[in-house]
C-alpha cells in the first residue's frame, strides 16, 4: 500500500491493521473464497488509487506514528 498499488487480500493478511474501513474498496480488496479471488484479479480497475493508499499508510504507519505509538506503550510498561 505504501507504493500506492492495489492490494488483493484475505482477512488474515489484514489482521493487526487500524480502519480498513477507509481503504477497503478504494485500493484494498479483501476476499476470502477464492471465486472472489479470481473476480479482483480478472476485474481491469483503472481507478487511481494511489493517492489514497498513500494517505492511509502515513495516517497510521508512518515513522512519526510508529514513534508516537512505542512512546505510549514504553509509559505503559514504566508503569
Amino acid at each position: 500500500m505504501s507504493y500506492g498499488k492495489r492490494v488483493l487480500t484475505t482477512r488474515v493478511g489484514v489482521e493487526g491493521l487500524e480502519n480498513l474501513h477507509e481503504v477497503e474498496g478504494h485500493g484494498l480488496t479483501v476476499k476470502d473464497d477464492i471465486d472472489g479471488l479470481i473476480e479482483e484479479v480478472s476485474h481491469d480497475d483503472k481507478t487511481n488509487i494511489y493517492l489514497e493508499l498513500i494517505q492511509y499508510v502515513k495516517k497510521y504507519y508512518s515513522l512519526c506514528v510508529m514513534c508516537k505509538k512505542l512512546d505510549e506503550f514504553i509509559d505503559v510498561v514504566k508503569q
